[in-house]
């Protein structure tokens, strides 16, 4: 410590101090006389009483000594020895304590630099509030299920409506479409027709009675005369049958149709015809109560269907794996049904589902090996109904047809995978279970 003394106030200075210290002594002087002002403003005037004078005594430091500023630490100034002398060092710096945190703890006068709140670990401030994060409300997921089941009823269940509409019920189907005409086989002008109407209006009403919505279907052609009578006729038909929709099947008679000549109708033909069709329903079905779909094959052309299918409330794409069209059941509906809202709109979709030849249907692996499970009867059937009841923009099916279904392998095969659908507002249950 002399050491350092020395090197801090130099040895002139110190030789002029203990100077003055001596001559005070030999005049007998009991008071103590001031030093001189030191001669460099970095160096502080020291007190150097004499042998018989005690040093001033530290009066203890009471709490609320100390804790005048809480930003700051005021200890008492130290007394060193220097030999014969005693010297009093100025207090140390202030140190500076954050706001909110007591001030360091003195040990013989040497400040506490452990970190504020060891020693009393109540005196830290309060812990802030955590903040309240609002979670953001998510959309309720889809549930899995199917909101309607329906097939399309051919011309030979109209000769015993009482026969197909209990069967149609007791496979757990919810809607029965009554197919209105068959022009499959037509390409050129042709008048218009319908199977006999009464039968078909007889049918409606024992599925109505049986708690079966009911729906009609018909063909379409591009050519004028037809369509206007196609409108004017099925709007009637659908009053009488309280049908809640009309669908047209824009299949061959559509897509290949000739003009008298034998020869193909042109393109811009599909744009004039498709809005004359939606003329005619709108001018025929201005007050009607019933919905327009349309239904094709899922690889149905984009340029001859666009504007037709533009002016419908739904839309049946056929998603159809069979064994003559072994197509992987598992991705085929959500394939054409994606082909479809991205070539003809954002409407409904309604799929459609083969139900006729399902066994044997060879489709092969990642092994490039036969997937065994299709190959057994109802297999494939079973894998394409279930990707429709877990895909979330899929909510009715409608199976062709309803004879098939009432065969025997339909009967054995494929009604058990039916009425195991769970509905919309019911659990999902697996159709494997």
């Amino acid at each position: 410590m002399l050491r350092f003394l020395l090197r801090l106030i130099g040895w002139e200075h110190l030789s002029d101090l203990l100077r003055s210290a001596h001559a005070d002594h030999d005049e007998d002087d009991d008071e103590p006389k001031a030093l001189p002002e030191a001669r460099s403003p970095r160096v502080p005037a020291l007190i150097l009483p004499s042998d018989e004078t005690e040093a001033p005594a530290v009066e203890p430091e009471t709490d609320d000594k100390r804790n005048v500023n809480r930003k700051f630490a005021t200890p008492e100034s130290p007394v060193i020895n220097l030999g014969n002398e005693t010297a009093v060092l100025p207090p140390p710096p202030r140190l500076s304590v954050p706001a909110g945190f007591p001030d360091p703890v003195l040990e013989d006068g040497v400040p506490d630099m452990r970190p504020p709140g060891i020693l009393d670990p109540d005196s830290y401030p309060p812990d802030a509030p955590t903040p309240v994060v609002a979670m953001p409300i998510l959309p309720p997921e889809p549930p899995a299920g199917l909101r309607s089941i329906s097939a399309w009823a051919e011309s030979s269940a109209l000769r015993n409506p009482k026969k197909f509409v209990d069967f149609a019920v007791k496979a757990g189907l919810t809607e029965v479409i009554i197919i209105a005409n068959d022009h499959s086989a037509w390409r050129k002008p042709k008048a218009f027709t319908t199977f006999n109407k009464q039968r078909i209006i007889a049918f409606a009403k024992e599925a109505r009675a049986q708690g079966l919505q009911v729906g009609l279907m018909t063909w379409i052609m591009p050519h004028r005369e037809y369509i206007k009578e196609c409108a004017k006729q099925m709007t009637e038909l659908a009053e009488a049958c309280d049908a809640w929709k009309v669908e047209l099947d824009a299949e061959e008679p559509w897509m290949l149709a000739q003009l008298k000549s034998g020869k193909r109708i042109s393109m811009s033909a599909y744009d004039v015809m498709g809005d004359y069709v939606h003329e005619c329903f709108g001018k025929y079905g201005v007050d009607r109560k019933f919905k327009l779909g349309v239904n094709g094959i899922g690889f149905a052309s984009r340029r001859k269907l666009k504007t037709l299918s533009a002016g419908c409330d739904y839309m049946t794409p056929q998603c159809y794996s069979t064994r003559t069209q072994p197509l992987e059941p598992r991705t085929t509906a959500d394939r054409f049904c994606q082909r479809w809202l991205e070539h003809f709109g954002d409407r409904e979709v309604i799929v459609g589902l083969a139900a006729y030849r399902q066994s044997k249907i060879r489709i092969l692996g990642p092994d490039d090996e036969p997937i065994a499970a299709y190959l057994k009867p109802g297999g494939a059937f079973q894998v394409a109904v279930q990707s429709c009841i877990e895909d979330p923009k899929i909510e009715s099916i409608t199976f062709w047809s309803l004879r098939w279904l009432m065969t025997r392998s339909g009967r054995k095969y494929l009604v058990p995978v039916i009425r195991k659908i769970p509905r919309i507002e019911d659990d999902p249950v697996p159709l494997a279970a």
